[in-house]
């Protein structure tokens, strides 16, 4: 029971006041009770049930009190005490108020129960489901959020949302409650007269009520008894007859009522809604209310009238039958000659034409993709309104459910885009395919009215059929056959293909390019059927119109925004321009927004289209287009219902970070919200799992040594325990490495078939480190090692025998020298190591020219010493000593002795001359590389900003890449446990692009100040 329901009371009439009311037994009784009594006159008043029903049994018990029967919800059970005494309470407090307020309260529940029941069923008419309830206070919350900005806290969202759970959640739950009990009783109704139609019949069903009535009427009758016998009157056959066409009555009358309430525009409650509000208004209703409320309910009813019904699909094919059998009739009398030339606009150059067409292959990937490209658009329109704007939005957004057929939806969601493609070729190859020398006098009657038309035509200047007519044979076929594949479910024309309303915006189709051309379309099918053309036709030509243009129209008014259209072409020149022509504040509200915690979040005009799959479709089609629109902190959380922040995506491969690490660009990595992104993940999370992954490296270049180095021959036991743990540790670094790639091939963050972890190079060096550890360990049992161990005998002994050409030594020295070299990434933990790092990376390219040019000289100058020194000289005896001693000579540790080895001057020319070039050639190179780093400071230029900034780039790259690799080795729970312990630390933060906000990033609104300021 709702607290403050008037419905239920129990009171007993002696002890009654001599000035007080009666209360309620429900709305309805209550009105019936006012007129009955008069008014709220003194004395005890009489309650008189007048409801539309049969008035239920009133249980008394033997001690004469009467009780109150509940109507409504719990019609047919009586009140508790308990509630007997609320409703009491609650009375009594209501006497106190004034009367204003008295009749205002009571108004509001008698208006909510009168209407609860039929919301209710709008509810259940339009499949809402009853989780979807609370959206309303999310909506609220949110509006407020956004219209609040910095100064929404926490607090506000507290009191706010227990205000409205106060206010609202009485009706909400009594709407819940009348909503599950109305769908349970059409449920009811749907499966009962389901099997009434289908086992019994309706014309069985009126017979066997009009038996019925039959035998009730003669069992009522007082001369039953004498009707009974051997002779009938006239007057029972009479009688008879009367009861069969009440039964029939009655049958229609029941199939009115099951398919009334299945249909809006049967339920005629119009004239009581507006009779309703204009008593609730009072005074203040005129011909302005009753206008605005006729338009309001005018919407449902419009919206609901266009469904689209079997009925409606067979006119739809009819109509096309009777244009496809006018026209072959009149090609078949042309053709005998029976016809007049003249009035048959198919000439023989378009026969022809048609014929060598209809032989080509109809698999061809070519004729799919002009059908895709040129099939134009139409617009929503009604048989006496031009304009049907709303129910286009409303029918557009609306999801049907086809069942099999070749209507069947092809879901974007579940299938991708090539599979897609393929789905809706092999649905319109299944479908049937118009005869083309149909569809050719379709484009001729089309062609003559076109060149009138003011928009689409030839005779003025913005044209849409800007070709020559010719052109659109194949056109016109694709629009025609497109229309009959769909005539099951036209929405999904555009739902199950927006790639072709895409490029209907990137043509420039205009919304008067869609109207005419679909009235246009119409006159031509109406022109060639003639007087087969019905009225019924037309309806439901413009019928299948409205509903399939919907979706074409919410396209096209959208790409009128210069912003929509620049991301549609995927133009980051055009969404640059398109942005700088809008005011500021449009301008913010086309790219981004402040929440209440200062990060940047997407609008909501923006993923109300796309919502979270935005991210892959920007990184796939647009990806220039990341660092300039895609502006927000949609990352990894929402705002939930209660104050608490959820995840928006259900794998970590679907992150936007690992999105964009996938896409493998530093620009992105570097916006300042993705690198708050990283770095809160990296202090969350990925530092501490970062370092106890690289630490296992640390342990065993540290074990390995003291067991292969420094301990191997003072205690053989101590020696071999460390050489134990390197191998423990290898172990557990593979284990590691190993659930790595698992984890990130189940999450999906691969790169091709093999996960991302594997495409890393630091992880090919961790798995050589890891084989060569177990090799030399191996080797080493494998060559007695063990039993030198329990021998109390160092391995020293056997390593000293051929330290060069064994294969423990070799494996191990190699190991130990790559596992010190993995311990470096320890040192990428500090950002500032990593800018070392990547600039030193940027230097070694540069050393690259430059090695390379001394590479050859080198070469050149080695083989020419070797062959004019011979052997005089100490150190060119062979080649590679040749090689050595000239590159020594670059470096400055190697000089000959010019008065005792260098004897011939042909030798001293070619040292001086290598010595010469080499020095000049390094002099330069140091020169270039001290003058790029002066100017850079000195006097930055462009390209040193730009390979300031590259840098900057890869290294926010390189930490996204570690954050990414390691946030996807992760089991979904424990990413859940992460985001529920660090969630309030790192979204109440107030995060701005610089802490001045004086600063705009790139491309924005800098703040000048003058010289004295500074």
């Amino acid at each position: 029971m709702v607290p403050g329901d008037l419905s239920e009371v129990d009171v007993e009439l002696d002890n009654l006041g001599p000035n007080e009311a009666v209360p309620l037994l429900s709305p309805k009784q209550d009105v019936a009770f006012r007129e009955v009594s008069g008014g709220s006159g003194a004395g005890p008043k009489m309650m008189i049930p007048l409801s539309p029903g049969s008035s239920p049994d009133i249980q008394r018990e033997d001690s004469g009190a009467h009780d109150v029967v509940a109507l409504g919800e719990e019609e047919g059970q009586v009140i508790t005490d308990e509630e007997k005494r609320k409703m009491m309470t609650y009375d009594n407090v209501l006497k106190l108020v004034t009367e204003a307020d008295y009749f205002r309260n009571k108004g509001k529940i008698v208006f909510t129960r009168a209407f609860m029941g039929m919301i209710a069923l709008r509810h259940v008419q339009y499949e809402v489901p009853l989780e979807k309830m609370p959206v309303l206070r999310q909506a609220l919350l949110q509006a407020l959020e956004n219209l609040c900005g910095e100064m929404w806290s926490i607090s506000h969202e507290n009191v706010w949302g227990t205000t409205f759970d106060k206010a609202v959640s009485q009706s909400a739950n009594l709407l819940v409650k009348e909503t599950t009990t109305m769908h349970q009783r059409l449920k009811v109704i749907n499966e009962d007269w389901l099997v009434v139609t289908d086992q019994l019949g309706k014309e069985a069903l009126a017979a066997k009520i009009s038996a019925n009535l039959t035998v009730i009427s003669l069992q009522r009758s007082p001369s039953s008894t004498k009707r009974l016998g051997n002779k009938k009157s006239s007057q029972g056959k009479t009688s008879t007859k009367g009861q069969g066409a009440l039964a029939e009555d009655l049958c229609a009358l029941l199939t009115w009522l099951v398919e009334a309430v299945q249909d809006i525009t049967k339920l005629r409650v119009s004239e009581v809604v507006f009779a309703t509000m204009r008593e609730v208004v009072g005074a203040g209703w005129d011909p302005s209310h009753s206008e605005a409320w006729e338009w309001l309910w005018g919407l449902v009813v419009a919206e609901r009238t266009n469904k689209w019904t079997p009925t409606d699909r067979e006119r739809v094919f009819q109509g096309w039958q009777s244009v496809e059998a006018a026209v072959l009739r009149a090609r078949t009398a042309m053709q005998a000659g029976e016809a007049n030339p003249a009035e048959f606009f198919l000439t023989e150059e378009m026969k022809a034409r048609a014929n060598a067409q209809s032989q080509q292959q109809q698999g061809e990937e070519t004729g799919e993709e002009k059908q895709a490209q040129a099939i134009p658009g139409v617009e929503v329109l009604s048989e006496d309104h031009e304009e049907g704007g709303w129910f286009a939005r409303c029918c557009g957004k609306r999801k049907k459910v086809n069942k099999g057929g070749a209507a069947s939806a092809i879901s974007s969601t579940a299938l991708s885009k090539k599979e897609r493609k393929k789905a809706l070729l092999l649905k319109l190859q299944s479908a049937y395919i118009p005869p083309k020398e149909v569809t050719a006098a379709v484009l001729d009657e089309f062609w003559v009215q076109v060149a009138d038309a003011p928009t689409i035509g030839q005779a003025r200047e913005r044209v849409v059929f800007m070709k020559h007519k010719d052109l659109y044979y194949e056109v016109i076929h694709a629009v025609v056959a497109r229309m009959v594949a769909y005539i099951d479910a036209p929405w999904n024309i555009w739902t199950e293909d927006p790639e072709l309303a895409l490029r209907h915006v990137i043509f420039g189709v205009n919304p008067a390019d869609l109207r005419l051309f679909c009235r246009i379309y119409l006159q031509s099918l109406k022109n060639l059927a003639k007087e087969e053309w019905l009225p019924q036709y037309q309806h439901a030509w413009t019928k299948f119109f409205n509903i399939a243009a919907a979706g074409l129209a919410e396209f096209i008014v959208a790409g009128l925004d210069p912003v929509t259209r620049a991301l549609v072409t995927g133009s980051l020149s055009d969404l640059q321009n398109a942005l700088l022509g809008k005011a500021r504040g449009l301008r913010a509200q086309c790219c981004c927004e402040t929440n209440k915690s200062g990060v940047y979040c997407g609008r909501e005009m923006f993923w109300s289209v796309y919502g979270k799959t935005i991210i892959p479709l920007l990184c796939e089609e647009a990806p220039d287009l990341l660092k300039v629109f895609l502006d927000g902190h949609i990352w990894t959380s929402d705002l939930e219902l209660t104050v608490e922040r959820g995840r928006l995506y259900e794998k970590s491969a679907d992150f936007p970070l690992s999105r964009l690490v996938l896409l493998g660009r530093g620009r992105t990595a570097a916006h300042p919200v993705i690198e708050w992104i990283v770095e809160a993940k990296w202090k969350m999370f990925a530092r501490r799992t970062f370092i106890i992954r690289t630490s296992l490296y640390a342990f065993i270049a540290l074990f390995g040594t003291f067991g292969y180095v420094w301990l191997r021959s003072d205690n053989p036991w101590i020696s071999f325990a460390f050489r134990c743990l390197a191998l423990l540790c290898s172990v557990s670094l593979a284990c590691l490495e190993v659930n790595t790639c698992i984890r990130q091939k189940q999450n999906g963050f691969v790169v091709g078939r093999f996960p991302y972890h594997m495409t890393m190079g630091w992880t090919w060096a961790g798995w050589v480190v890891i084989a060569m550890n177990w090799a030399a360990f191996g080797e080493e049992i494998g060559a007695g090692g063990l039993a030198y161990v329990l021998a109390n005998k160092p391995v020293v002994e056997e390593l000293n025998k051929s330290p060069a050409t064994n294969p423990i030594t070799v494996i191990a020295g190699l190991t130990l020298m790559i596992s010190w070299l993995m311990t470096l990434q320890l040192m990428v933990v500090s950002k500032n190591i990593m800018s070392l790092v990547v600039l030193l990376k940027h230097l070694l390219n540069r050393l690259a020219g430059f090695g390379l040019l001394i590479g050859f000289l080198t070469l050149a100058f080695a083989s020419a010493l070797r062959i004019v020194t011979g052997h005089s000289v100490e150190h060119f005896e062979g080649t590679e000593s040749a090689i050595l001693s000239t590159i020594g000579l670059l470096v400055g540790s190697y000089r000959p002795n010019f008065e005792d080895e260098i004897a011939l001057f042909i030798t001293r020319f070619f040292v001086l001359s290598y010595m010469t070039i080499a020095s000049l050639v390094l002099a330069k190179f140091l020169l270039v590389l001290y003058t790029g780093a002066v100017m850079s400071k000195v006097n930055p230029t462009t390209e040193s900003l730009e390979r300031e900034e590259s840098a900057n780039e890869e290294v926010a790259l390189s930490r996204a890449m570690i954050v990414a690799d390691i946030e996807n080795s992760f089991k979904p729970s424990t990413l859940n446990y992460l985001n529920e312990k660090y969630v309030k630390e790192l979204f109440e933060q107030k995060l701005f692009f610089d802490s001045e906000l004086e600063q705009s990033p790139q491309g924005g609104i800098a703040v000048e100040k003058p010289p004295a300021f500074k």
